[in-house]
């Protein structure tokens, strides 16, 4: 997940610059299913790691790493897409970009 994250704020040159989010409350639900712990305890170590990234995105690169979302070409909600449909989206914005040019 952090690398991803990084690629987005770090490669100023990449061809497509892609987000990728979900409420709290599905991300929660995937760390529950995952990990096979309640949701509360999932909810918990979701908001526990998200703080320590922020905290670490912040000293590291000075910024904060949700901000990538305005950085982005493209963001997707993830909510109720799957992986082929996620690659879909981000193959047919890369060749409209490509299209387009510089």
């Amino acid at each position: 997940e952090e690398s991803l994250r990084y690629a987005a704020a770090m490669d100023k040159d990449a061809d497509l610059k892609v987000f990728l989010t979900a409420p709290k409350d599905i991300r929660a639900q995937r760390y529950a299913n995952r990990d096979k712990i309640p949701i509360a305890e999932a909810t918990k170590e979701l908001d526990e790691k998200e703080r320590l990234e922020r905290e670490s995105w912040k000293h590291m690169y000075g910024l904060d790493y949700l901000d990538q979302e305005k950085m982005a070409d493209l963001v997707i909600d993830t909510s109720a897409k799957t992986p082929d449909i996620i690659v879909g989206e981000i193959i047919t914005k890369l060749k409209e970009k490509k299209e387009k040019g510089p």
